[in-house]
Parts: C-alpha cells; sequence; structure tokens
C-alpha cells in the first residue's frame, strides 16, 4: 500500500475516533448531567435506560450500536458495515470511560451545558463525517429504507428524531424539554460549520468595460481562475462579458480596491459560497496549475 495512503487512513482513523471522543464527552458531562433530550442513537440509549433501570445509559448505548451495525452488515453488506465499525467499537467505548463526567458538574447552568454540549456533539459529528465514515447507529436504518424503499433521507431520520424527542418529552421537565431543543439546534449548526471549514469562499461576478485588464488582474496577480459570460446590459443594450470568479475570503479586500483602481464604474456582486472544490481550493485531488497547462496543449 502507498506509504501517502496509509498516512491519510492513519489520520482519518484518528479523527473518526476523536470525533466519537469528543461525542461521548458531549453526552455525560452535559446531556445526562442536566437530563436533556436528544436524539439518534443518544436519545434512544436515554430512553431504554429510563424504562429499564437495570440497563444503564452505557450498555443501552451498546446494544444500539451493534444492533444497528448488524443490521446494517446483513442488509447494505460487508462494504458499508465496515465504514460504521469505528464508530460501532468507539462511541460505546468513549461512553463507557468518561461516565465519570456525569456527575463532575463542569457547569452549574444549563443553558451554558445546553450549548456547549450541543456544540461537542456538532464539533464530533462533523469531524466523523467528514472523514468519510458513519457515525454508526440510528443513521442506518434510515439508510437501509432509502436504497431499498426510495424513501426520502432526511425525513426519516427528522421522523426518527421527532419520535424519539417525543417520548422523552414524556418524561422529562419542561426546562429540559427546552434545553434540549437548544441543543440540538447548536449540534447541527457546529455540525455544518465543520463540514465547511477552510473550503467556504467568494464567488465575484464583475460587470466592467476593462475586462481584459481585470481577468488579467485575477489571473498574474491574485493568481486566480475565472469564466467569462456573455451578457447584455438592459438600459444600454451593450454587448459586454461578464467575470466570474471564486476566491477565498482572504483576497476580496484586494480584489475589490484593485478592481475600482482600474475602473471606477464596474459594477461587483459577491456571494457566500458554502463549499467550492477543484483546483487551487479543496481537491478532488492535489493538481498542479502547470499540469493541467500541460494536458491542454
Amino acid at each position: 500500500m502507498n506509504r501517502s495512503l496509509m498516512m491519510k487512513q492513519l489520520i482519518n482513523t484518528l479523527r473518526i475516533l476523536a470525533g466519537n471522543l469528543i461525542l461521548a464527552v458531549a453526552v455525560n458531562a452535559f446531556i445526562r448531567s442536566f437530563n436533556m433530550i436528544a436524539g439518534g442513537s443518544t436519545g434512544l440509549a436515554l430512553i431504554l435506560s429510563h424504562y429499564f433501570p437495570a440497563l444503564d445509559f452505557s450498555l443501552a448505548t451498546t446494544i444500539v450500536s451493534w444492533s444497528c451495525f448488524f443490521l446494517g452488515l446483513i442488509v447494505l453488506g460487508v462494504k458499508f458495515a465496515l465504514t460504521t465499525l469505528i464508530s460501532t467499537i468507539g462511541y460505546p467505548v468513549f461512553v463507557q470511560l468518561t461516565g465519570f463526567l456525569t456527575s463532575s458538574q463542569i457547569t452549574a447552568d444549563p443553558l451554558v451545558a445546553a450549548v456547549a454540549g450541543g456544540c461537542l456533539m456538532g464539533a464530533g459529528l462533523g469531524l466523523i463525517i467528514q472523514s468519510g465514515a458513519s457515525s454508526g447507529g440510528l443513521d442506518i436504518p434510515p439508510i437501509i429504507l432509502h436504497r431499498k424503499l426510495g424513501w426520502n433521507l432526511t425525513v426519516i431520520m427528522w421522523a426518527l428524531d421527532v419520535v424519539f424527542l417525543a417520548i422523552q418529552a414524556s418524561f422529562s421537565p419542561l426546562t429540559a424539554l427546552l434545553h434540549g431543543l437548544i441543543l440540538i439546534a447548536c449540534t447541527y449548526l457546529a455540525m455544518n460549520h465543520i463540514l465547511t471549514i477552510g473550503s467556504s469562499a467568494v464567488q465575484v461576478l464583475i460587470i466592467t468595460e476593462e475586462v481584459e485588464q481585470v481577468r488579467q488582474l485575477l489571473e498574474k496577480q491574485l493568481d486566480k481562475g475565472s469564466t467569462l459570460l456573455h451578457g447584455r446590459t438592459g438600459h444600454r443594450g451593450k454587448e459586454t462579458d461578464l467575470i466570474l470568479s471564486v476566491l477565498k475570503r482572504r483576497d476580496l479586500n484586494s480584489l475589490r480596491e484593485q478592481v475600482s483602481a482600474i475602473d471606477p464604474a464596474a459594477f461587483m456582486i459577491v456571494s457566500n459560497v458554502q463549499e467550492v472544490r477543484g483546483l487551487g481550493f479543496t481537491g478532488w485531488q492535489k493538481v498542479k496549475l502547470e499540469d493541467v497547462l500541460l494536458s491542454e496543449e
């Protein structure tokens, strides 16, 4: 096996383990400490441990994780099951190892706990998903229903979460329910941020009479690519080229100043984009500009 590939796999494995450790810390230090509600496999484990007191939370987590793993193995095959194996083993182990945090009283404020716990859970899930792995647990049944019956994956996952939240609400005080909803919102916000970190950028659309100068500015001075879109101005009906480019946020101010110096009458539209893949950004594969130019000759 290629050494760089082995190193990449090792880094991915460590990131998946780190993600599961962060999840376990969030659950034990914040969710269980304040009896908050939760979705997914954590929510189901909380339900099981409530209705079956002899079944502690770590054991319930193990049962849920391995049940879903074997379900995925039987229905979806070995290849899919292997993507969940690290989380299936790692998460219950980390929940057991960090169980002491439940009584640690890191904070006395349940609102702080909801925000901190949600951010940690989102960070953990983001690391796992960003590494190309599955978090295991209750994302497997929705995947099965999606692949076998064509049901909408997002709708199924949300439906399961709603069911688990409703069950937990039946034995949780109102404050725990409200804090749990805050926790879930923070989880999704943090997870989305982690999944797009380092890959967000801005898209600019420039309308100018100095098309060639601005294009040269992007290519020669800022080392950015551009696409020329043919258009026509609405007021004068003049044929013109519009310049479309994507660049990192830190380069925007320099571009703005230099375009203004070239053409004070230029019109620039700036839009946020969540992810960019390709040359100069997050790779499909690391490619040098020289290689692309040589391949086109």
